[in-house]
């Protein structure tokens, strides 16, 4: 019988042992943003850009970054590390304007422990859609986007909280610039 017990406190007392030496999860920040729409082109500097073949650009807007959780340290928000769940090899970027009049490109933001950044800044994901002939339509009728973020690792991570989620369809645009002008959807 004792030999019996001791095998039950050894097989009790082992989780406990393993879960002393397992690595707590590290805290998340907060990051909120918009989807705003999808488009084909837009001028930046009187140069037209445009996305690569079977690409859309798809804009989103990072309204602020909440970097409160118990543990949390300063944590980096680059522009270029967000990509759309099932698109995880499309491109981000913030450097544009977009041809907006009030354009408000994302650049890198530092956001210290126990503070909320707003942030109000535009990046686009350049969304693949292999094959077909309309992606800025295909991104359109996808309609409802998740925003994700690639962290580094071993370091604080990320939970993404869209804004607006209830607005599932956007009206399709050739020019970016546009987007801006849409009453309740790209107007800073």
């Amino acid at each position: 019988m004792r030999r019996w017990a001791a095998a039950a406190a050894t097989i009790v007392a082992m989780p406990l042992t393993l879960a002393e030496e397992c690595e707590q999860p590290r805290p998340s920040a907060t990051i909120n943003y918009e989807q705003l729409g999808a488009c084909e082109s837009f001028r930046e500097d009187g140069e037209l850009i445009q996305p690569q073949p079977s690409h859309a650009f798809v804009i989103f807007r990072i309204t602020s970054v909440e970097n409160m959780a118990a543990g949390a340290e300063t944590v980096l928000v680059h522009p270029t590390r967000f990509y759309v769940i099932g698109h995880p090899d499309d491109e981000s970027d913030g450097q544009y304007h977009l041809g907006w009049q009030a354009g408000r490109p994302m650049g890198p933001h530092f956001v210290e422990a126990g503070t909320t950044e707003s942030v109000n800044e535009t990046i686009l994901v350049e969304v693949h859609y292999p094959g077909d002939p309309d992606p800025v339509g295909a991104a359109i009728h996808e309609g409802r986007m998740t925003l994700a973020y690639k962290t580094v690792p071993d370091t604080q991570g990320f939970l993404l909280v869209k804004q607006n989620p209830a607005k599932v369809t956007w009206k399709k645009f050739d020019g970016c610039h546009r987007i801006e002008l849409e009453p309740g959807q790209g107007a800073l």
